[in-house]
């Protein structure tokens, strides 16, 4: 069974870092040299409103510059505009653009979770 990522950041926290290792079927990490990933979110369901556009579309995500040692690491940094999406449960999920045009998506079996909540000041 694929494991499902779990992330949790407070709205409007800037600077805020999620990380995650790329890993195939086999549990082996993905050495993305070359490759461009990015990141998606839409609002689980029940809580998505009919028409709503995504929170996060393709946006770029960091890879680890020693992906020899570190392979298929990758981090997003939330920026002013991210940061602030509305608090609720998110699906996320990984697009991996191969350099011959190819794409898969992680993780395989589903979506990781995001969980934005309100601050409590």
């Amino acid at each position: 069974m694929t494991r499902v990522p779990k992330y949790a950041i407070k709205r409007g926290a800037v600077g805020a870092v999620i990380t995650e290792v790329m890993r195939d079927v086999e549990g082996k990490p993905i050495p993305l040299g070359g490759k461009r990933v990015t990141l998606a979110a839409t609002r689980s369901r029940p809580s998505q409103q009919p028409g709503e556009k995504p929170a996060l579309s393709d946006v770029e995500c960091r890879q680890d510059p020693n992906q020899f040692q570190n392979a298929g690491r990758v981090s997003y940094a939330f920026d002013e505009k991210t940061a602030n999406i509305p608090a609720g449960i998110y699906n996320l999920e990984y697009k991996i653009q191969n350099e011959d045009g190819s794409v898969v998506y992680f993780p395989a079996g589903g979506y990781a979770k995001l969980t934005v909540l309100e601050s409590l000041s």
